[in-house]
């Protein structure tokens, strides 16, 4: 699961590397800014150094994210409800203590909030990178060329920022995520069991478990024979994602390693 996670949080880098660079970097003129996309992001964010935190911090951001999403686990033992997850509840904000399946307005309102969240893990992680700063980054020096130095220079490169997003990810940053990644872990059960397709071999435990449980009833008295939530349309929402994030990942693979260092 660790090696599981540490994968997935590498894919989230390549994501947000590719989202960065076709959203931002590309020079493709706006129809009523008169400018680039690129030029725009500039004059928002003239500072260089800053526009290269945003970028590496939304790195560890997502990678640490979607390392939790892989790998994440519904059995994990849980503290009993304290009062903030009785006020997230009563106000409808997505909470993992919640056993009610998430509304459709509820995992826009997680995709907002989480950076408001991981704001808190953001400070604790610019406190702990600077207090080891200068006893580690002897040990980070990089070279690219082949896969290998590539991945390692991906990740190590700016690693005190990427720090402060995993940091963001993890510590309160997860928070609303991990009722949202709860809802869509049953769902591709639900799935599952609708199309009678089974488990595959490459299946982590924490998702063979969940549909086992699943299949016993262990979710509801009919668990056996409900309907997946969304039908079609979410199926084909959820391909397209996953189809266009493989694509982004490849990209931001390219951007990194070839795109970046062209131009720096």
């Amino acid at each position: 699961m660790l090696a599981a996670k540490a994968v997935f949080a590498y894919i989230g880098i390549l994501i947000v590397a590719a989202l960065y660079y076709i959203l931002l970097e590309t020079h493709v003129r706006l129809p009523f800014l008169h400018e680039t996309n690129t030029q725009a992001w500039h004059h928002l964010v003239p500072r260089r150094g800053l526009r290269h935190d945003i970028r590496d911090v939304g790195e560890g951001l997502l990678g640490g994210l979607l390392g939790i999403a892989f790998t994440y686990n519904h059995f994990r033992t849980r503290p009993h409800r304290n009062f903030i997850d009785r006020v997230e509840i009563a106000l409808g904000i997505p909470n993992v203590k919640d056993e009610r399946k998430l509304a459709w307005w509820q995992v826009i309102l997680a995709v907002v909030l989480i950076p408001a969240y991981a704001s808190i893990g953001f400070f604790i992680g610019e406190a702990v990178v600077n207090a080891v700063h200068p006893y580690v980054n002897h040990a980070v020096e990089t070279e690219t060329g082949n896969l290998v130095f590539n991945i390692k220079a991906n990740i190590i490169e700016n690693w005190p920022k990427k720090v402060v997003g995993f940091a963001a990810a993890f510590c309160f940053g997860h928070r609303p995520a991990k009722a949202v990644i709860d809802d869509i872990q049953l769902w591709f059960v639900e799935r599952r069991v609708q199309r009678g397709s089974g488990l595959r071999f490459y299946d982590a435990p924490p998702f063979k478990a969940r549909y086992n449980e699943f299949m016993s009833g262990g979710d509801g008295p009919q668990a056996g024979s409900i309907q997946a939530r969304g039908g079609r349309v979410r199926y084909a929402l959820t391909t397209a994602i996953l189809v266009l994030a493989t694509a982004a990942a490849g990209y931001g693979y390219y951007a990194l390693n070839y795109i970046a260092k062209h131009h720096s």
